[in-house]
């Protein structure tokens, strides 16, 4: 083989060790735009609205938000040694123990996000295994790894695509943490079985109340009218606390007899009522006036909420 021939392979050989990250980079880059070209619209995260979704960890759990009105993400951390009380009627545990405890209900992650909506009246929507930590970070490979390899989600492929794609763009400094204990919304205290941890207030901070609340039921003005048949007057109204946390103004608790249905929740735009859908699990049906929203309850939603 001629010298000149050999050097050439040679100094390609050098130039492709030396820039094996930017090639992974491109390849990355790429593969998201050509997932998302060719995919027509996600079920959860479409890009118009805030995302709310909850990570485990050993250490913590997580609340993401994403909001892709202004490019921001924001993640609330709560210690696993929190005490909850988990839906489902399952009793009070520690919340770093409620991602395993929905594996062994065959519930997957569904219990922990629906733990966060009644104990913290975040309106989560979503959940994702520890992998969803990378779409607060920079790296392609933690985001190609959640994308392609995500574990126990709710979101769908076209989801997660969308989602990288957004988590890419935002930049680094309007990606903000906040810490629970350092609000007045977890109490440090000992529990019941003898071991410091926290419990959790109804000193909800202010900062949080903006992090939660969901621009179209905000912007809209949106009223909310629940229709009681649970049997039990005190859950409509913690039900109502939270409705108001996520943005639409509860103005009125109908108690009607026992009714043994789960949920509806009656609008005229399902775009309005989304949130309030996803996050309480309930099923939609187009109806009522303009900017209302009915929330009937039954006593199937009593005993799984």
């Amino acid at each position: 083989m001629p010298a000149r021939r050999r050097d050439r392979r040679e100094k390609n050989k050098k130039r492709q060790r030396r820039y094996p990250f930017i090639r992974y980079i491109l390849l990355t880059v790429s593969v998201l735009f050509l997932a998302a070209l060719f995919s027509f619209g996600g079920e959860v995260f479409k890009g118009d609205r805030k995302l709310v979704m909850v990570i485990p960890s050993n250490e913590a759990i997580t609340i993401s938000i994403f909001d892709p009105t202004i490019n921001e993400i924001t993640s609330v951390s709560v210690p696993a040694t929190t005490e909850v009380d988990v839906s489902r009627n399952l009793g009070k545990w520690r919340i770093g123990s409620v991602w395993e405890l929905g594996k062994n209900e065959k519930l997957g992650g569904r219990l922990l996000a629906e733990t966060v909506v009644k104990n913290f009246y975040a309106p989560a929507t979503s959940w994702f295994s520890e992998k969803g930590l990378a779409y607060m970070g920079a790296s392609p490979v933690n985001i190609l790894s959640a994308i392609f390899a995500p574990g126990d989600t709710n979101l769908n492929f076209v989801d997660r695509v969308h989602l990288a794609l957004f988590s890419l763009k935002v930049k680094e400094f309007k990606k903000t943490n906040l810490d629970l204990t350092d609000t007045t919304f977890l109490v440090a205290t000992k529990l019941r079985d003898g071991q410091e941890g926290y419990t959790v207030s109804k000193n909800i901070p202010q900062r949080l109340l903006v992090l939660f609340s969901d621009d179209f039921l905000v912007k809209g003005g949106a009223k909310a009218f629940i229709t009681n048949s649970t049997g039990n007057t005190y859950f409509a109204k913690d039900l109502g606390k939270i409705i108001e946390v996520i943005g639409a103004k509860v103005v009125s608790v109908s108690n009607e007899s026992e009714g043994d249905y789960d949920c509806v929740v009656v609008s005229s735009d399902k775009n309005i009522a989304q949130t309030i859908v996803l996050a309480f699990g309930c099923k939609y049906e187009k109806g009522g006036k303009e900017g209302e929203i009915e929330i009937r309850i039954g006593e199937q939603f009593e005993k799984r909420f």
